[in-house]
């Protein structure tokens, strides 16, 4: 298996290569190379013989299982072994000749069919029999103009295929046709000698020795064996496409490397004025751009060749898309380049520039267009930053109700040390309760909410009684001991946020109000952000907060004031007296929501926070019980816009953030 990072192991890219050139050079250059300028005028296709030597020499089974005769090779090595041969070669038909019949290949043996598999799978692989896929028709697949309709004793197929690579050279084709009856694609093997089927020439372009032709199926039968996919035959012609993809781009970089070498030794003797031609600087330029597309083409290529090792969707891979997208582009824009320096040279036949631009158009409609490519990558992203946003929240969930269970059995084990529970065997008040067991009445409250948020305790009114399930288990004696034991390994009831914690949440709230909440509060933005941006922090956790905002509004001028009595914890009386404040983070019990007010200019803004939520259910009586333990008291987020409306501020708003809580925002309007 290839690790994820295989991609810069140097080493093991330089062996394959080295393997490469050991095992196949030899025929590239005896097999591929004599007449593929010949071919490429003449528009003749590879001959058969070449194909042969190549399944001799172990190049058409590199990458397929040991059961079809294949050397069982995972996909960076083929990878790397295209882009090598692709590099020697000067015949890039060969390449796509061999991946393609790979492909259909690994769908044959994916059937699981052992008569499919002797047939036609292990000839393939051996380099004597052609198989290409017969899919493209210029319109949707649900949409396909050839129709299969099952007849007794098999099926009969209609219509035809524009568009296939290695049509020519053809013994058979795997066929997508569409269901008559219900709509569905399926995939057929069709043989080039079954009765209705004629195959035509197709001139084209570029990359002509791979023997493109177009297929017609007039009234064909195929017994039912044929059928290779009797439905959703779309889902394995996705996961032959996805490395397809990535195989056509390794191969396109290969033709690129040696187009470089190539384009670089046909400038290295010419002159021009006196100076050689890539000594001028802007030749020096021009193959800098090229040096840079090949290998920027040739990182992403292998990048993608490396995530094949992990987990991986088997119907769309984005980083094969990327790669063959990317490396297309860069094909043209290189093969321009070259047509560019090679100045007069570029456009004659007999010198193969102008060829390896007309083979180079061929990457853009090949496994799909580009603009389609662009779509699909588009789809996967706003879907993969969708899925993760619903994660996430589904992470954040399952955090708060962790949390709400720490806290509400932390809850039980403190009333039942307490004594607070015995207390509700007769219904009693929070503050008659409170004052039984000595503790703070605001506390004991917020307690006996969260107890009945679970059940466990039960409302009567203004009292509170436990519910017969507990009064059941405090009653008896095992169980209640055993209830103790586990109440004692909770520990006492306390703030589980120790101080480091609380610096986090800081940071994170000086980040949410100098981005997040600055954008939502009208003017806020522009006010943080000029150079006499004047800032309060005098709420919870001050000192903190003001160094994060210190740290995230460099230019501003931040003052930290007490949260109790207002008095500055920094400098002089002065700070406060000078007031112009744009934004005073104050506390829900502090100095004065007025003297808060008067401290601002005018437009500016008042923040009050509070981790408190409404409701009966654990949720919002655990977030009031922690405001009471660690404020003391308890403000509701619609108290507090109430407050500040009170207090004459304007335009007062409610704003959620990040850490569960709520901010309470006032402007000072005149």
């Amino acid at each position: 298996m290839t690790a994820l990072g295989a991609e810069h192991d140097r080493d093991r890219v330089a062996g394959l290569a080295a393997e490469t050139q050991r095992r196949f050079g030899r025929f590239v250059r005896e097999w591929v190379d004599p007449g593929a300028e010949a071919r490429d005028r003449t528009g003749e296709p590879l001959p058969r013989a070449v194909l042969e030597e190549a399944g001799r020499a172990g190049l058409t089974g590199f990458s397929l299982p040991p059961e079809v005769g294949g050397q069982g090779r995972d996909k960076f090595e083929w990878g790397i072994v295209l882009e090598e041969v692709a590099r020697l070669s000067r015949d890039p038909g060969l390449l796509s000749l061999i991946d393609v019949g790979a492909g259909v290949v690994e769908l044959l043996v994916a059937t699981g069919r052992r008569d499919l598999v002797e047939r036609y799978a292990i000839p393939i692989a051996a380099g004597t029999y052609v198989c290409p896929p017969a899919a493209y028709e210029g319109r949707d697949p649900f949409e396909y103009a050839t129709i299969a309709r099952e007849e007794a004793g098999g099926w009969r197929l209609d219509g035809g295929k524009p568009f296939i690579g290695g049509a020519l050279l053809a013994d058979a084709f795997l066929v997508y046709a569409r269901d008559e009856a219900s709509g569905d694609i399926l995939s057929f093997l069709v043989e080039r000698g079954d009765a209705g089927v004629c195959v035509d020439r197709l001139a084209t372009p570029g990359l002509r020795s791979m023997g493109f032709g177009s297929l017609s199926l007039a009234g064909v039968r195929l017994p039912g064996e044929r059928v290779v996919a009797d439905a959703d035959a779309l889902s394995a012609m996705n996961a032959y496409l996805r490395n397809r993809r990535l195989m056509t781009a390794c191969a396109a970089v290969g033709h690129l490397r040696g187009l470089l070498d190539a384009c670089i030794l046909a400038l290295a003797g010419r002159r021009r004025g006196g100076r050689g031609v890539l000594e001028l600087p802007n030749v020096q330029r021009t193959v800098g751009e090229m040096y840079a597309a090949v290998h920027t083409s040739r990182a992403i290529v292998h990048r993608a060749l490396a995530t094949t090792s992990g987990p991986r969707d088997g119907f769309f891979d984005p980083m094969a898309t990327v790669a063959k997208e990317f490396v297309a582009e860069q094909a043209i824009r290189v093969g321009r380049a070259v047509m560019d320096l090679q100045g007069g040279e570029g456009y004659m036949s007999r010198q193969p520039w102008e060829r390896y631009v007309r083979d180079a158009l061929g990457l853009i409609g090949g496994q799909g267009a580009q603009e389609l490519l662009l779509i699909q990558l588009g789809q996967h992203a706003a879907l993969e930053v969708e899925q993760r946003q619903v994660r996430m929240e589904r992470a954040q969930h399952t955090i708060a109700d962790l949390s709400m269970g720490w806290w509400a059995y932390t809850t039980l084990a403190s009333a039942l040390e307490t004594g607070l529970l015995d207390e509700l065997l007769t219904p009693a008040t929070a503050a008659e309760a409170a004052g039984r067991v000595g503790s703070a009445p605001a506390l004991v409250e917020e307690m006996l909410h969260v107890l009945a948020a679970t059940g466990l305790v039960r409302r009567l009114g203004e009292r509170f009684a436990l519910s017969d399930g507990l009064e059941a288990i405090l009653t008896t004696g095992p169980r209640r001991a055993a209830l103790a034991s586990d109440a004692r390994s909770a520990g006492p009831l306390r703030d589980p946020e120790p101080v480091d914690a609380r610096v986090e949440a800081a940071a994170a709230l000086g980040g949410f109000v100098a981005v997040e909440l600055a954008r939502q509060l009208d003017g806020l933005d522009e006010r943080l952000n000029r150079p006499d941006a004047r800032l309060l922090c005098a709420g919870e956790g001050a000192a903190r907060l003001a160094v994060e905002l210190c740290r995230r509004l460099p230019a501003a001028h931040v003052v930290a004031a007490d949260p109790q009595d207002g008095r500055p914890l920094a400098g002089g009386p002065d700070e406060l007296d000078a007031g112009g404040f744009d934004v005073a983070w104050i506390a829900a019990e502090g100095p004065g929501l007025e003297a808060a007010l008067r401290s601002l200019r005018p437009g500016g803004w008042a923040l009050v926070r509070t981790s408190s939520a409404p409701g009966a259910d654990l949720r919002g009586a655990v977030s009031r019980l922690r405001s009471v333990r660690r404020e003391g008291h308890a403000r509701l987020p619609d108290e507090l816009a109430r407050a500040l409306e009170a207090a004459g501020y304007g335009a007062v708003r409610l704003v959620p953030d990040p850490l569960g809580g709520t901010f309470a925002a006032g402007r000072r309007t005149r």
